[in-house]
């Protein structure tokens, strides 16, 4: 969950092979800056332990109407533009990468060699991409292993894991509806993270307290999308001209 684990160290540190999940969550406060809901993330940098501390305690309500902050990566956050680093968080690559082609190539890159006596996930079942439903799958799994509740439930307090899940997939099927380029751009961007390539056949068709505020991250999200789009559109309309040809989509 580090963003580069061979050097930053994570303070205070968890005990290597340690069984109880008691010291994640709000618990820790690197792992409560991921799980903080994006709506809250200024307010987060401005006082960590006062806003983990009301999130732990339920004063303020850690629910689906945010998505948690490691769905998207820090260094390209804009609070005014979340399209551009949704869903491209490292962490979410390496849970994915450990899933489908292991451990070592899910910390040290695709091109690290392997020395596992069997075929990974991904080539034994014959996985060759993926979409927005393995997406929603792995943002659910690191979700769970960030918290500190010790056995997996569909409702963690006030976080519902099923509208999690289908709340990502309506943001790709959402941005569909307005042309499918952020979601292209994302799913590309995703395959070429996890097998070094993008394939060619992928289908294009597819009691308050005073610090909450309202909102859900539909209208974070829409603030931001035509802009966004507008902007990848111009450039897959320039390289296409560029080339004199059919170009492919261009990556965010």
């Amino acid at each position: 969950m580090l963003e580069n684990p061979s050097v930053d160290v994570l303070v205070p540190p968890l005990p290597p092979g340690e069984q109880s999940k008691s010291n994640r969550g709000f618990n820790h406060p690197y792992i409560a800056a991921l799980l903080c809901p994006c709506k809250y993330h200024a307010k987060f940098q401005a006082d960590p332990k006062r806003m983990a501390r009301k999130m732990k305690d339920g004063t303020l309500k850690v629910d689906n109407n945010s998505l948690p902050f490691f769905c998207y990566d820090h260094a390209l956050f804009d609070d005014n533009n979340g399209w551009k680093s949704l869903f491209r968080n490292v962490t979410l690559i390496r849970a994915a990468r450990a899933i489908l082609v292991g451990e070592s190539k899910a910390m040290n890159g695709l091109d690290h060699p392997s020395h596992a006596p069997r075929k990974s996930n991904a080539r034994n079942n014959g996985i060759k991409k993926i979409d927005e439903g393995f997406i929603a799958m792995i943002c659910c799994q690191v979700r769970f292993a960030l918290s500190s509740v010790e056995v997996w439930g569909p409702v963690d307090l006030d976080f519902h894991y099923d509208v999690f899940h289908n709340d990502i997939l309506s943001i790709f099927e959402d941005d569909r509806v307005k042309g499918g380029y952020w979601a292209e751009s994302i799913l590309k961007w995703w395959n070429i993270q996890l097998f070094g390539y993008y394939p060619t056949d992928l289908d294009e068709d597819h009691d308050q307290d005073s610090d909450a505020e309202s909102g859900t991250e539909k209208d974070f999200l829409g603030r931001a999308h035509d802009r966004h789009i507008a902007i990848l559109r111009a450039a897959r309309e320039g390289a296409e001209s560029g080339s004199g040809g059919d170009g492919g989509a261009a990556a965010a």
